[in-house]
């Protein structure tokens, strides 16, 4: 009815993109001392990004794709803050975004221009049919 298409855009290891705010230490995991060659107790590591695990890598992860699509225009809907669109020359564009996995509504165009900025900034996987989301 409205000529929409949707892909589905998966952003790889999307967590290690997430800019701490504060200073986090880690204990040497596992596996690891050996390299330290007997760091003892009182030896931890400083993270410089954050990663899986960790209690605030889903919300800067969160904070730095909604700050990368604001700057592509988007604009963050009112109601659900995982929903943005944009509407310019090339046509309406909605995100819907889950963790890593989005999926992306509009004119093809508008879509193409999207995808082409995302993977200047992400390693993404485009899926370029959605045929289920969070299936």
């Amino acid at each position: 009815m409205f000529g929409l298409h949707a892909v589905l855009l998966d952003v790889e290891t999307a967590f290690i993109y997430g800019k701490l705010e504060e200073e986090i230490y880690m204990e040497i995991p596992t596996g690891y001392k050996e390299v330290y060659q007997d760091p003892g107790k009182d030896i931890v590591l400083k993270l410089q990004m954050a990663m899986y695990g960790l209690v605030q890598a889903a919300q800067q992860w969160f904070e730095h794709l909604s700050d990368v699509f604001i700057t592509l225009g988007f604009t963050l809907c009112e109601l659900d803050p995982c929903l943005m669109y944009r509407v310019n020359e090339n046509g309406l564009c909605i995100i819907l975004m889950y963790v890593d996995d989005n999926l992306i509504v509009g004119s093809s165009t508008a879509i193409d221009q999207v995808a082409d900025k995302i993977k200047k900034v992400f390693n993404v996987t485009i899926s370029p049919e959605a045929t289920e989301y969070l299936g």
